[in-house]
This record gives structure tokens, sequence and C-alpha cells, in this order.
């Protein structure tokens, strides 16, 4: 994430929340609980839920700021994940525990953050490797598969349609412009969203 997206949003929106959530975040963005709240209750409403998934992601050297940075080949050098999963029945229900769940995790993820750019690296023990079964497997197959063959058709329609062409031109115009205008097309998102909560 940009550094100046993250400062900016820590001073725009942490310094008003700090009675609330008596702490300010350097490397994680603002919990939004009420969001977070509303998707949930749809998706048990919905019984479309089974577990939430907390992904910690630590770039290395070379933290892309802009997608020029992309270009001029200043990308990271290696990304670290760290995966760990809720089961949606051990989530509170209630509205106010829930918050202080989301809250509490960020909170953890923001110690968990500050340890990692310390060292660069994840330092406590990941959990075990899980045993999936042959349904997951198959379903991790096809994803693969999926992407695999959509890269493939696009680089097949580069070479052999003009449209192709014109489009991937263009969407780098969109990208160049929005990084040299905007800062990216995170901190658009990110300053958009900020204005409209305003209102």
């Amino acid at each position: 994430m940009n550094a100046k997206i993250l400062e900016d949003n820590a001073t725009s929106n942490t310094v008003s929340r700090i009675p609330k959530l008596l702490r300010r975040y350097e490397y994680c963005l603002i919990p939004r609980t009420t969001g977070f709240n509303f998707m949930l209750q749809q998706m048990r409403d919905f019984k479309c839920i089974d577990a939430v998934y907390d992904i910690t992601v630590g770039y290395g050297e070379n933290i892309v700021h802009a997608e020029s940075d992309l270009i001029w080949g200043k990308y990271p050098k290696a990304i670290h994940f760290h995966l760990q999963r809720h089961d949606a029945s051990t989530l509170p229900t209630n509205e106010n525990s829930l918050s202080e769940w989301l809250e509490e995790k960020w909170s953890n993820k923001e110690d968990f953050l500050k340890e990692y750019y310390e060292h660069r690296t994840f330092m406590r023990e990941l959990n075990p490797a899980t045993n999936f079964s042959l349904r997951q497997r198959l379903s991790l197959y096809a994803a693969t598969a999926f992407w695999l063959i959509m890269i493939a058709i696009w680089l097949i329609s580069l070479v052999y349609s003009c449209y192709a062409r014109y489009f991937f031109l263009l969407m780098c115009v969109v990208y160049v412009v929005v990084g040299k205008f905007f800062g990216g097309m995170d901190s658009l998102i990110i300053n958009r969203s900020l204005r409209h909560e305003h209102y």
C-alpha cells in the first residue's frame, strides 16, 4: 500500500477516532466495523459464508507507490503472506462484540506488521499446512487453469487483434494519467471514498 496514502489516511481518519480506537495505525487502514458487520450479517442471513480469512501482506524492498513504479521495474523483490482462517460460527453475533473483535484483530495486525518491517519476514510460526480435500484441490487446479487460459487468450488477442491492442494502450494511458495526477489508482479510490464519507 502506498506509504503516503497510509500516512494521509492515518492523519485524516485515525485522529478523529482515537477516543474510540485508543491507538494510531501506521501500517493498517482503519478497520471499517460498520461495513464489516453489515456484510457479515447479510452473508449469514443468506447462509453463504463459512469462514472469514485474515490475510496480512508484507512487502519487501522497493514498495510500489504508483503504477509508474512497475513500468520502471521498481517492484518488491519479495511479497510475504500470512493467512489465518476464522470459522464463521466462532465469530460474535452481537454487533458491538463483533466490532470489538474486528478492532482487536486489527490491533494485532498492526503489531504483526510492525514486527514484519523490523525483520522483513513474518517471525511467528505459521499454522500447519492444511490437508486439502479432493474437491478443494480440484477447485485450486481449476482456478489455476482458468487464469492460465485467460493469460493465453490476452496474449493471443494482443498479437492478432487490433482492438485488443487499442484497449491495452488505452488502459496504459489511463494508468499513467491516474498515477501522474492522482498518485495511483489506489490513492484515487481511497480519496473518493473519504470524500464520500464526509457527505
